[in-house]
């Protein structure tokens, strides 16, 4: 599914600042789960046409991290306004 100018999850949902996502953790052969709160969105210069945004946020324990392939993360929950 191609990304129309705004940052889409899996399921075709449009991805927002103060949203918690779902995004696949691996190391070594061990997969999982992990979830964060997206801080920021930010358009991407390099690899612009695969990867056109990558999500900045922090996860449960307060580390911050980065997302750059959205078709692999999930909403889970939207930040009520």
């Amino acid at each position: 599914m191609p990304n129309l100018g705004v940052p889409l999850d899996y399921t075709g949902r449009e991805i927002k600042d103060g949203d918690r996502v779902a995004y696949p953790v691996r190391s070594g052969s061990s997969m999982w789960l992990t979830d964060m709160i997206v801080e920021k969105i930010v358009a991407t210069e390099d690899e612009a046409f695969l990867r056109p945004f990558k999500l900045l946020g922090t996860n449960v324990r307060g580390n911050r991290c980065i997302v750059k392939n959205l078709g692999r993360c999930v909403i889970l929950e939207r930040k009520v306004e």
